[in-house]
């Protein structure tokens, strides 16, 4: 077995990899964002030329090292990628400059914010993400994508679900990467993703056809168990599917809510595979609600997370340490997105016959 180097030369290695990932960003990263160890402003700098497509914050913290903490002025704290560039990875040179242009190596996530530093920062941070989604997207000639997409409906006449091909517009916004290591961000963008309308409307619409599908089941006498291996109970799992798993504590709550005395209560928990223990995404949504003013911080933005690459639950070998989210800049988007109902829609509003 390879000998472990000696806590010193650990340290200078840890120090000497610090000072060159700031070194990197601040010459590399499109923006680099900066806090001051008096927390007056953060300086925002912006390099068009930059190889990084990233906003870097940079900012002094401490170490933990053999029971003594050493302090740094300039560290990395934060990188969000943007497009396709996800944060901390190594960056290649172009094709047509390789070999004479190497690659940027990796950074190490080993600083994170503290939670006054966040609160310092992030205001500004949701600012320059919306000004880069509303640069972006302004550029394009197609605001969004029609699809033939498949829609299931609760037909109340025939007490089953009807498919159907529906053609529907989807607006196409800009793509940005969080690190799922920055754990304070991370929890006010699953915030943020709760508060937009087209998933609240989603969940609404779930909510309300699985009322009606395990009404008419109850009222059938049909038991449980045999319910989930109908064709009935296959297209409702499928309909749930299709909403993030971190939102389906929401949807169960929802339909009990309305259903106070159900005794299928542990079956509904069973259907949406709710778990006793917090997933992680929920509790990073509570840990960025003890921090208060989620609002405040996140600003208007409005944004959805990439389902492929947060939603599905993976083996660890193949888990990405990173979540995707796609921004839609209000500005720009705002006849589309009301023509599509952009408002959220009333609790007592029956919406089981909305398509999903």
């Amino acid at each position: 077995m390879p000998r472990k180097k000696p806590l010193k030369n650990r340290l200078e290695t840890i120090i000497e990899k610090t000072k060159e990932d700031v070194r990197i960003v601040k010459n590399n990263a499109v923006i680099v964002m900066k806090i001051s160890p008096d927390e007056k402003s953060p300086s925002v700098v912006e390099n068009e030329k930059g190889r990084i497509k990233v906003i870097a914050v940079i900012g002094p913290a401490d170490l933990a090292w053999n029971e003594q903490k050493i302090h740094f002025e300039e560290t990395l704290l934060c990188e969000i990628g943007m497009i396709r560039t996800r944060p901390y990875r190594l960056t290649e040179g172009k094709k047509s400059e390789r070999p004479t242009n190497k690659g940027l190596h990796s950074r190490s996530k080993r600083f994170s914010l503290t939670e006054n530093q966040y609160r310092f920062i992030a205001p500004t941070l949701f600012n320059l993400v919306i000004e880069k989604a509303q640069k972006k997207c302004s550029k394009r000639l197609r605001k969004g994508w029609k699809i033939y997409a498949d829609c299931s409906r609760w037909s109340k006449s025939q007490k089953k679900f009807e498919s159907k091909k529906k053609l529907d517009w989807w607006p196409r916004g800009a793509r940005f990467s969080i690190s799922k290591k920055d754990e304070l961000l991370l929890g006010d963008i699953y915030w943020a993703s709760l508060q937009f309308p087209l998933l609240r409307k989603r969940i609404n619409s779930v909510a309300g056809i699985m009322g009606l599908v395990l009404n008419t089941a109850r009222r059938k006498g049909i038991p449980f168990a045999k319910f989930q291996k109908s064709e009935n109970g296959y297209e409702l799992r499928s309909s749930i599917n299709r909403i993030p798993a971190y939102t389906r504590k929401i949807l169960a709550e929802k339909y009990l809510k309305k259903n106070p005395d159900n005794f299928l209560r542990g079956d509904i928990c069973e259907l949406l595979n709710i778990l006793p223990d917090d997933r992680t995404e929920e509790a990073l949504i509570k840990e960025a609600e003890k921090l208060d003013e989620s609002e405040s911080r996140v600003g208007d933005i409005q944004l959805m997370i990439d389902p492929l690459n947060s939603y599905q639950r993976k083996t660890k070998k193949t888990e990405k340490n990173y979540v995707v989210i796609e921004v839609f800049p209000f500005d720009i988007y705002k006849a589309e997105l009301e023509e599509l109902s952009y408002k959220h829609p009333q609790e007592d509003d029956d919406l089981s016959d909305i398509p999903f």
